[in-house]
C-alpha cells in the first residue's frame, strides 16, 4: 500500500509540476505582451525573478 501511495504521489507531483510548467509559460506569453506593450513592468520583473528561482531549484 505504501509503495502504491508513493507511486501515486509520485505521479500527481509530476502532474502538479508539468501544469506549474505550463502556466508559467502562459504567464511568461502573456507578461511578454504587456512588457512589450509598455505595462506592468514591476509585475515582469519579478515574474523573471520567480522563473529564476524555479530554475535554480531543479
Amino acid at each position: 500500500i505504501k509503495c502504491h501511495f508513493m507511486s501515486t504521489n509520485n505521479q500527481n507531483f509530476m502532474a502538479s509540476l508539468i501544469s506549474l510548467v505550463v502556466i508559467s509559460l502562459n504567464k511568461h506569453l502573456l507578461l511578454t505582451y504587456l512588457f512589450l506593450s509598455g505595462r506592468d513592468q514591476i509585475l515582469i520583473v519579478g515574474h523573471f525573478c520567480i522563473t529564476h528561482v524555479i530554475l535554480s531549484m531543479n
